[in-house]
Order: structure tokens, then sequence, then C-alpha cells
């Protein structure tokens, strides 16, 4: 008599991806640890055996969702054809003939592995719910068993990316672990996201009036075969050699909700538009207006794995009205000083959490002590004393991507004024204290290698109401993992 379940595999889990894992490459999961292994241990009759094969084995449900079930053929093919089909690896089960995970794509059932059931009644216990592409539940997975050759499980997309299927999908699996007396442990739920195909942007709709200093949407429509997630748009500043990307909108889709957006209208922003963006000079700033006003604006859709489709749209000097103000004129004579961008720490580090055996995270070893992990950027804008008013009322943060696009990581409205008299007496002063994360706002990475160091180029803009902007020279921001 033996009434005490074995170990869960999530108790003695050795590898196996982590829960909405993502990957960009069909099968990326198997090369990625997406197949589970774990220890079972049972405390009187042992895990469970095939009486025939001998192999050990475990109870397994995977379902996915992907566009092959379509609302117009989930009735037809995913219920009336696949009620009552078990898909596994062990011949035959409950008396049933068995059909492989790689059938089940031919089938278009939801259930990669399982019993595919209409009802909850028909389904029994443990049985996950099954979903078509619009998010509608179309039935339930139970588990079946499923034989262990080499002590591995499937941990998602991996067997469906040996069946000759390319299209990627939303992948959930559970793994339960049963003693030969039929005790189950309790189950290890993993849900994971294979995708290779990038989205595609059409139909870029430019205001016909871009408002300096106000929000500018860019709405196009974007496709994708799995879920659009999010968009930005990128303008491009030629007089100032700076293609600024924004920040990401989310949406229309949510990634890992049981609907696939694969069609949408997307509406990336540009928070408070610059009109005209002046470059950095050594002293006076260059003139503001039409010759520095952007001439492209770039809209991206982005999917559910960060894959990105673009389409570039050309801007007209008559989208951007620069109206009469012209900010920085090269003329103004209190406006004599420049623009100019320091840092209090340089270098800072940046290291990942410690793993087992280190104590810092820091260095090749993982043992170093880290120096300082933050730094306060000051942009800082100078004129004559006594003349010079504050020439901004925004400032900004910018750090370069290995695309060369420059990404918007702070701002600041606050200003401090210091005045010792003279030409250049008087100056504005911006701060912004940065302790950056493992990745920025576009996913690049500012964890350096163990042992490596990344060095960041970073400008701020200055911006008035009316959006005339002046950049600063680059500074380097050296982040250390030594």
């Amino acid at each position: 008599m033996d009434k005490t379940a074995p170990s869960s595999f999530s108790a003695t889990l050795v590898a196996g991806p982590t829960d909405r894992q993502k990957f960009q490459t069909i099968g990326g999961s198997n090369a990625g640890g997406g197949y589970v292994t774990s220890g079972i241990s049972d405390n009187l009759s042992g895990p469970s055996v095939n009486p025939t094969s001998g192999a050990p084995r475990v109870l397994v449900a995977q379902t996915r969702n992907w566009q092959g079930l379509a609302p117009s053929n989930a009735l037809s093919n995913a219920i009336v054809n696949n009620e009552g089909r078990v898909y596994s690896n062990t011949g035959t089960s409950g008396g049933v003939t068995a059909r492989t995970p790689a059938q089940a794509v031919t089938d278009l059932s939801p259930c990669m592995i399982g019993r595919f059931n209409a009802t909850a009644a028909a389904a029994g216990a443990n049985a996950l719910p099954a979903f078509n592409a619009s998010g509608t539940q179309i039935g339930f997975c139970t588990p079946v068993f499923w034989d262990l050759f080499g002590g591995a499980v499937p941990g998602a997309a991996d067997i469906a990316a040996g069946s000759g299927n390319a299209t990627g999908g939303y992948y959930r699996t559970e793994i339960i672990a049963i003693d030969q007396a039929g005790n189950r442990a309790a189950p290890l739920d993993r849900q994971l996201v294979e995708d290779a195909t990038p989205p595609s942007v059409t139909s870029t709709d430019v205001p016909g009036t871009l408002t300096g200093g106000s929000t500018a949407t860019f709405a196009a429509n974007a496709t994708d075969n799995l879920d659009v997630v999010g968009s930005y748009v990128v303008l491009q500043y030629p007089a100032a050699a700076m293609n600024l990307r924004y920040p990401n909108v989310s949406g229309p889709g949510v990634e890992f909700d049981n609907v696939l957006t694969r069609s949408a209208t997307i509406n990336p922003t540009a928070t408070s538009f610059i009109r005209s963006l002046s470059p950095a000079t050594a002293g006076t700033p260059t003139a503001s207006g039409a010759a520095n006003a952007p001439n492209n604006a770039v809209v991206a859709a982005v999917d559910e794995v960060a894959f990105e489709g673009r389409q570039t749209s050309a801007l007209g000097t008559t989208n951007i009205p620069q109206g009469s103000s012209n900010a920085f004129n090269g003329t103004t004579p209190t406006f004599t000083g420049g623009f100019a961008l320091t840092a209090n720490n340089n270098p800072i580090w940046n290291c990942p959490a410690p793993t087992a055996g280190q104590t810092t995270g820091c260095g090749a070893a993982g043992t170093s002590t880290p120096g300082n992990t933050s730094t306060t950027f000051t942009a800082t804008a100078s004129g004559t004393s006594g003349q010079f008013n504050n020439p901004f009322s925004v400032v900004t943060f910018w750090y370069q991507n290995a695309a060369g696009e420059w990404v918007q990581f702070g701002s600041t409205t606050g200003a401090t004024v210091t005045d010792v008299g003279g030409a250049n007496g008087r100056s504005w002063s911006y701060t912004f204290t940065w302790d950056p994360p493992a990745a920025g706002p576009d996913g690049t990475n500012l964890t350096p290698a163990p042992g490596g160091t990344i060095n960041l180029p970073i400008r701020a803009i200055g911006a008035t109401s009316n959006g005339d902007a002046l950049t600063t020279g680059t500074f380097t921001l050296t982040i250390n993992n030594t």
C-alpha cells in the first residue's frame, strides 16, 4: 500500500526553460534548454514505468496556440476531428491508438501531447485549457503517459519543431510525476513561445501637421504571424546626425494572453515632438529652424519575441511648421557658453546577480568588489550673467544603441542657476541620476560580460516648449564588470 505521491518535477528540477521564455527560432527551445529534466523519488512503490517497454514515464499535457487554430476552422478540425484523440509516444494509451505530436500539426489539434476533449466533463482532472487564435476556449488537453527516453521531457515547442511546422506558436506544458500506485505529484507548468518571423508595417499615416512640443502619433498597419505587442517611432535629424528612438508603446496585442493579434493598427508616439534639433558646437549654438528639422519617420512594430518590422516615411517641410521663434539663432548675446554634458561618476559598475559561490557577482571570477553603481549626469547651458534666462523647459538624456539610434532613458524639468559674473558667468544645470538596469528600454544590453566593460555614448537634449532643441556633444560612460 502506497498513499504518498512522488516528488514533483518542480521540487527536483535540474534544467528546463523558465516560465514564459521566448525564442526567436523554431526549435530554439531545444538549444536553449527546452527539455525539462528532473529527478523523481518515491517513498515506496517507485516511479511509474511502462509495463511493455520498462521505460520510466510521467504524465504530460502540451497545448499550442498558433495561427492554424483560426476561428473559421477551429470547430470543424480541432473539435470534431480530434475528439478523444491521444497524442503520445507510448504507442497506446487506455486502449486508444496514440498519434504522435507531429500528427497534431496536420490534425490542427491544439493538443500536441495529451488527450483532446471538447468538454471539461470528458477531459477529467488536471486538463489544460485549449484556445484558438481569437482566444476562444475550444477544449481541453488531458495529461497522458509519456515515456522518458534519456530522462528528458519535452519542455514545449521542441516537439513541434521536429514536425516540419515552421509557423511558431505559444506552448504550454504540464508535467506530473506519478508512482506505480497511481499517486500524482503537483504539476509543473511552463509556458513559452517560439517565433522566427518578424512583423511587417505598411500604410504609415504621417500627420498633416507636426506641432513642436506636442505629442505626435504615427499610425500604421502592422501584421505578424503570431502577435503584435508593441510599436515605436524613430525620427531622423540629419543636421544633428541623430536618429531619436522614442519609447515603446504597448499593444494592441498582449503576449501570453491566449489571443493572437495578428493584424492591427499601431499608434507609436513621439512625446514633446522636436521640430528643430540643432547640433552641438564648442560655443554659441547654431541656428534652429527648418534646416534642422527631421526628414524621416521610421515606424516599427514589435512582436512577442522582440522581432521588429519597419517602414520609413518622408517628412516634408509643410508637415513641420517652424513658427516665428528662433530659439538658438547663433546671434542671441545671452546664450554664449554652449551646452555640455558631464557625470560625477565614470566609470560605474553594473554586475549580474551573484551566482552560487560568488559574493558580489563582479569580475571574471565573480568576486570583485564593485565601485559606484550609479552616476549623476549634469547638462549645463551657459550664457551672460544677469541676462541668460533658463533656455529649456525639459532636458532629456539618451544613449546610443548598436544600430546608431539614440534611446531616451531619462528626463528632468528642474534647473539650478549659478551666477558668477562675466560673459559666460551664468549657468543653468539640469541633473539626472541613473543606475543602469540589466537592459535598456530598447533591449540594449547594459550588463558587461564578467571581466568586461561597455562604453556607452550619452547625450543630453534641451528643448523649449515650442519644440526647438539643442544637443550636447557625446559623453562616453564606461560601465564595468571588473
